[in-house]
């Protein structure tokens, strides 16, 4: 009797995630930061949020629908930067680098950040105002000692 009901839910299951997988559309590759010429370094940084992949590299930042692999928004370094708010505020050094980029699923937010080098060092740290990734990012600059401070970024 128990192997006989056994065999009843597996079959079960089995139509069960058959069904399923007819509304699943694997997407095999992203664009992110793709296109001809040289790119500055490999410093890649990227995350999975619920909606949306985010990429933050020396080359640019890009968004896409996590479902298609539609490219929703893309912009080098500095306009990401000139847009984080206060608008304006943040204009990194030519030579920055690290870019980093996660997203905390417990705030629902996105937090990125970049460091400075030369004399005067800083780290460029923002936080995305919602769970997208394209709306609006508030910053800070925060100060380093004159140092490449190999920036990473977590949550806790």
């Amino acid at each position: 009797m128990k192997r006989w009901m056994m065999a009843i839910g597996l079959a079960m299951s089995a139509m069960t995630w058959a069904a399923m997988a007819q509304d699943v559309t694997v997407v095999r590759s992203f664009a992110v930061n793709k296109g001809p010429g040289w790119k500055p370094g490999a410093d890649l940084a990227g995350a999975a949020g619920p909606k949306h992949l985010a990429v933050l590299d020396e080359a640019g930042f890009v968004v896409q629908e996590k479902a298609t692999g539609k490219v929703l928004q893309k912009m080098t370094p500095r306009e990401f930067w000139n847009k984080v708010e206060p608008a304006g505020s943040f204009d990194p050094q030519k030579e920055c680098n690290d870019p980093r980029i996660l997203y905390d699923p417990l705030s629902q937010r996105w937090f990125a950040c970049e460091a400075g080098t030369g004399a005067a060092t800083k780290v460029y740290l923002a936080v995305s105002s919602s769970d997208d990734p394209t709306g609006s990012w508030k910053g800070v600059v925060v100060p380093m000692v004159p140092t490449d401070p190999g920036v990473k970024i977590g949550v806790d």
